[in-house]
């Protein structure tokens, strides 16, 4: 079975008919010809071209270079701690059937900060490396599903069954990457100076963590190529035009059901 994708007509504001937008409408522009003051507010407001995102007068979000600015740092922001992930598996060695001894959370926690009261040492193995890719800003974002026949110690308690990755600040404090500012941004949202907890936690699962046995070449190269296939696509062109052109392609042929 196929699908057709419908492009969607708009829906005027003022009006309400179909086919045009309150910025152009015909009965709004005809109205205010005729006197109507509430129509001659919104054909003067519909005039004045305005950014919605930094509010300059001289144009559109579209072609906003702030905009595009503020996201591609929020994208290498993200990508920095993706290629840190990256490291981390090729150093330790952690995907599918890796075998480990190393902090547990429970559900409730994040950081394995102070022992046996947020963390459990216990054996596991890697089921699967995944990373959400709009947390990867995160020091302790979940990366490694885990799968333990342990029990938690407490009552009403349960892993939390993912891991993060172990010594993930220092893999990006060492990373040499093309993205600088993304990795000033990621290190100053991760930055724990003065945070006890968090500086604890940080040390606990770097220094704790011993993989027993080391996932096989094979596994580690699977999950750093899926890691690296995410690369956002605001990252792969060099400015602002040539990354809407691309995405416009990609949308049309999205459109015509044509494989991206």
């Amino acid at each position: 079975m196929s699908y057709t994708r419908t492009k969607r007509s708009p829906r005027c504001s003022y009006c309400y008919t179909t086919g045009h937008t309150r910025n152009n409408c015909p009965t709004a522009k005809q109205q205010a010809a005729a006197g109507d003051q509430f129509a001659q507010r919104v054909v003067e407001r519909a005039a004045v071209k305005k950014c919605s995102y930094c509010n300059d007068t001289t144009h559109t979000k579209t072609t906003c270079e702030k905009f595009y600015s503020d996201q591609k740092d929020r994208a290498q922001k993200l990508w920095v701690g993706a290629l840190g992930v990256v490291e981390c598996i090729k150093d330790l060695r952690l995907a599918e059937g890796a075998f480990l001894y190393a902090p547990m959370t429970y559900y409730s926690n994040q950081t394995p900060s102070r022992e046996n009261e947020d963390y459990e040492l216990i054996n596991f193995t890697i089921e699967k490396v995944e990373l959400r890719s709009e947390r990867t800003d995160n020091e302790f974002l979940s990366a490694f599903k885990c799968n333990t026949l342990a029990e938690p110690m407490g009552d009403n308690r349960s892993w939390r069954n993912w891991i993060p990755a172990p010594g993930l600040y220092e893999a990006v404090v060492n990373l040499q990457t093309e993205f600088t500012e993304g990795k000033r941004l990621w290190l100053r949202e991760n930055d724990a100076s003065g945070y006890s907890r968090v500086m604890d936690g940080r040390r606990n699962l770097k220094e704790q963590t011993q993989v027993l046995v080391p996932a096989t070449d094979e596994a580690v190269n699977a999950a750093v190529n899926r890691i690296l296939e995410q690369k956002p696509d605001i990252l792969k062109h060099p400015d602002r035009k040539s990354y809407q052109k691309a995405m416009r392609a990609m949308k049309k042929a999205s459109n015509n059901g044509e494989e991206v």
